[in-house]
C-alpha cells in the first residue's frame, strides 16, 4: 500500500512522523523511511542510537532523525521554526551558552561581529558540550577577535 503514499498530503505526514518523533519510542519513525512513506533517507543499522540523550522536543528529535537517516527535511512542508532548528542548530545552542552576550561585549566584540562569535561558540559546544563553561568559552572567543584586540 506505500505506492498509495502520494495520495497523501505532506502535511499530513509530517505531522504523523512528528508525533511518532515524540514518542516514548521515537527509534520506530524510521518505519516512514522503510516503508517509502518518506521520499529520501535511509534506516541506520541501530535506530535507537540515534535518540539517545536527544530530549523530546520536535527541533531535536527532527535533527536527530534527519542526520541518522540522511533524510532532507525539505522535503515536507515544515514550518519555519522547525526547518532552521534542523538546518541551523547553531542558532538555537546560541540559548544555552554559558558566555553571554554582555560578556562578550565586554571583550570587545560589536554588531555583526558578536553574532558571528555567538554562532561560531554555539556551533563549538554542538560537538564539544563540554567546553560549555565561561572560562572555556572565553579562552575560545579571544582567540576569535582580531589581533590586537585580546
Amino acid at each position: 500500500m506505500a505506492e498509495n503514499a502520494r495520495y497523501v498530503s505532506g502535511e499530513r505526514i509530517k505531522v504523523e512522523v512528528e508525533k511518532t518523533l515524540l514518542s516514548p519510542r521515537p527509534e520506530t519513525a524510521f518505519l516512514f523511511l522503510s516503508t517509502g512513506l518518506l521520499p529520501s533517507g535511509s534506516v541506520p543499522p541501530d535506530c535507537t542510537a540515534a535518540f539517545r540523550g536527544v530530549p523530546p522536543e520536535p527541533g531535536a528529535r527532527w535533527r536527530a532523525f534527519c542526520r541518522a537517516g540522511g533524510f532532507d527535511i525539505t522535503t515536507l512542508p515544515i514550518e519555519r521554526k522547525l526547518r532552521a532548528a534542523v538546518l541551523h542548530p547553531e542558532r538555537e545552542a546560541v540559548k544555552t551558552l554559558a558566555l553571554k552576550a554582555d560578556r562578550l561585549m565586554a571583550l570587545g566584540f560589536r554588531g555583526p561581529a558578536l553574532g558571528a562569535a555567538q554562532e561560531t561558540l554555539a556551533r563549538h559546544i554542538l560537538t564539544y558540550p563540554e567546553d560549555n563553561t565561561p572560562e572555556a568559552l572565553t579562552r575560545l572567543a579571544v582567540r576569535l577577535l582580531p589581533p590586537g584586540e585580546a
